[in-house]
């Protein structure tokens, strides 16, 4: 199983409320104003399941502040 939350680069994340988690979590800040961020975030989540899972945004909002990806 993997978790991860991807966070707009200008937040500032407190990782503290997963403190029992946080060690599963995955933290990646991001530009989602980047028209790559959503390719970025596609390869992760195929990568992390061995290429089942392709193209699962289909698209991403600039003003996105966060995804989590479970």
């Amino acid at each position: 199983m993997n978790n991860s939350i991807w966070y707009a680069n200008q937040l500032t994340l407190n990782t503290d409320i997963f403190s029992s988690n946080k060690n599963s979590i995955e933290f990646k800040k991001i530009d989602f104003s980047n028209p790559q961020a959503k390719n970025k975030i596609n390869k992760y989540i195929s990568k992390k399941t061995n290429h089942q899972i392709n193209n699962f945004l289909e698209d991403l909002d600039a003003n996105t502040q966060a995804i989590f990806v479970n």
